[in-house]
């Protein structure tokens, strides 16, 4: 896997390069072609007394218009996303602000984006009063309506290049689903889901209670609400992160792959080694790993899907793994298998959560995402 500062570079040399290729086109038949209006707002952000410290600012000035640069998906559909999602059509602002999002850019970013348009009229300025980045907002568009100065000399689009690495590498460190921000795992990571009502019975024994404290495993019930009616909490960050690089692999130790609906999700059932998403030259789990498939009943099939979850980390083959013990194993036959996971490497993050129901527990039991237990920088 790219490091974070190489996969931000690949990300930015190609959007500068899409920006270039765009960028002759005449400005709203402005003096000035779309690149130079673009260059002369950056400029401008720089040279601002309050603005000219913040490289949010700063490129989301520079890239305000990148609305613009994106071509039509039928025509150029490999200038729509890197990963090939297809941002949709919208105002040039809002394509733009989507566009920056997928790449991974923060949140002030892609808002300064999205908004320097939306922020003229008097009573929409009266409206955002409470928004923190609404001098910000504005800012921009002033220098929308000055950067049309034909023959300025402003700094080339590539001087821009390191500041931009450097923010995406950092912003791409944080992902943003329904309005929270969570870390983007940078340790090897299991998180294991197990059925709600044996969830306190399993941990309370012994063996385990050892292990997970003097391992630091986290043990938490989480929920997972819809944000848009497809994507739970859960699934949008995890969509997020494979499209930032983060190899995921789910595996289950029932017939089902996985309840996940995230894209790029490498998926697997225990039952059979069978799989889906899988990478090229992989057919299967066991073969992929170098293990014998499980006998045909349920406690064969956790046995597998705890030796896969465990061997796709110490082998390098995955950075999150997901494993959901999907039927409902005796507790006993379920702390033996579990273990059998303190054999990871002592950075490796272990989570054992179960899936609840809002009206089980109170707000303050239960989490909304896997990604609110998880380590946070």
């Amino acid at each position: 896997m790219l490091s974070a500062t190489d996969h931000a570079r690949e990300i930015i040399q190609q959007l500068f390069a899409f920006i270039l290729a765009q960028g002759n086109t005449d400005y709203l038949g402005e003096r000035v072609s779309q690149l130079e209006h673009s260059l002369q707002c950056g400029y401008l952000a720089q040279q601002s007394t309050a603005h000219g410290n913040d490289p949010e600012v700063i490129l989301g000035a520079l890239l305000h218009d990148v609305g613009r640069f994106i071509p039509d998906a039928k025509d150029m559909p490999e200038m729509i996303a890197p990963d090939g999602a297809y941002i949709g059509r919208a105002s040039h602002e809002v394509l733009g602000e989507r566009y920056l999002r997928q790449l991974g850019f923060g949140e002030k970013v892609c808002q300064l984006v999205g908004s320097h348009v939306m922020a003229k009229s008097q009573e929409q300025i009266d409206e955002a009063r409470k928004d923190p980045w609404l001098e910000a907002k504005l800012a921009v568009r002033r220098w929308d309506d000055k950067a049309k100065v034909p023959n300025m000399e402003v700094p080339n689009l590539a001087s821009y290049e390191d500041l931009a690495i450097e923010y995406l590498a950092s912003s791409r460190s944080r992902i943003w689903v329904d309005s929270r921000s969570y870390s983007v795992p940078t340790n090897p990571t299991l998180v294991i889901s197990i059925p709600d009502n044996i969830f306190d019975k399993t941990l309370s024994s012994r063996a385990l209670v050892e292990i997970k404290e003097s391992k630091g495993w986290i043990t938490q019930r989480v929920r997972r609400r819809s944000t848009n009616g497809t994507l739970s909490i859960e699934d949008n960050a995890l969509d997020q992160l494979t499209r930032r690089g983060v190899r995921v692999v789910a595996v289950s130790s029932g017939k089902s792959t996985t309840s996940s609906k995230a894209a790029g999700i490498i998926r697997f059932s225990a039952e059979d080694g069978s799989g889906s998403s899988l990478p090229e030259g992989v057919e299967n789990l066991h073969d992929w790993l170098g293990l014998q498939l499980p006998s045909h009943d349920s406690a064969g099939s956790l046995k597998f899907a705890v030796q896969a979850g465990t061997k796709l980390l110490q082998k390098g083959l995955a950075d999150l793994v997901l494993l959901d013990i999907s039927d409902e194993p005796s507790v006993d036959s379920l702390v033996e298998e579990l273990t059998q996971v303190n054999d990871l490497s002592p950075d490796t993050v272990v989570a054992i959560t179960t899936e609840s129901p809002d009206s089980q527990r109170g707000d303050d039991d239960i989490r909304q995402t896997i990604f609110e237990i998880l380590p946070s920088e």
